[in-house]
């Protein structure tokens, strides 16, 4: 399990940066920051289909990065703060939570995408533990959603959760003011 990363210099925010993450899969590109170290304190290690629910993906692991810079935005794009991308099932663990002390306030727009037979759960709240948004995604059909968000301290926490089936998801976020 690998976690995708990508911070914006101009911004200066790492995304995720000394997490705690528990997840499927992920994929990694961290140019500016520390490995992500996983509850299990491996770093980057890649999943291999089989047992861990891989198989039911609609596409394969070694897809997901690119299948992630056309579905949400990356680098370069206005505002750019931040993102990652993955996959979940529920032979392992079903979910991903992951948390940025260095995200900073202000407004902000998620765009959340994410392609299987199930959906999931999205919430994002602030590092306090206030809630700030929830937003329940069905993953039919390649789905993507934008949505702003306030983040009114500085500091975020995200947790992913799967409802059912494996799903491939990706997650960026825009700073708007």
């Amino acid at each position: 399990m690998t976690q995708k990363l990508r911070t914006s210099s101009a911004v200066g925010i790492a995304v995720l940066a000394g997490t705690v993450v528990s997840l499927a899969g992920c994929t990694a590109e961290t140019p500016e920051v520390e490995p992500i170290t996983q509850s299990n304190g491996a770093q980057s290690a890649t999943p291999t289909a089989g047992p861990d629910g891989s198989e039911g993906l609609p596409i394969s692991v070694d897809g997901i990065p690119a299948w992630a810079a056309q579905a949400v935005p990356q680098g370069g794009d206005p505002g750019f703060a931040g993102g990652y991308s993955g996959w979940l099932s529920q032979e392992t663990g079903g979910g991903m939570t992951s948390f940025s002390q260095s995200m900073l306030p202000g407004d902000y727009t998620v765009t959340a995408a994410c392609n299987g037979e199930s959906f999931i759960q999205l919430t994002l709240s602030s590092i306090d533990g206030t809630e700030l948004t929830t937003q329940a995604i069905d993953c039919a059909n390649a789905t993507t959603r934008e949505f702003a968000v306030t983040v009114p301290v500085e500091g975020l926490h995200t947790d992913l959760e799967l409802k059912s089936d494996p799903v491939i998801y990706a997650v960026a976020f825009q700073k708007t003011a």
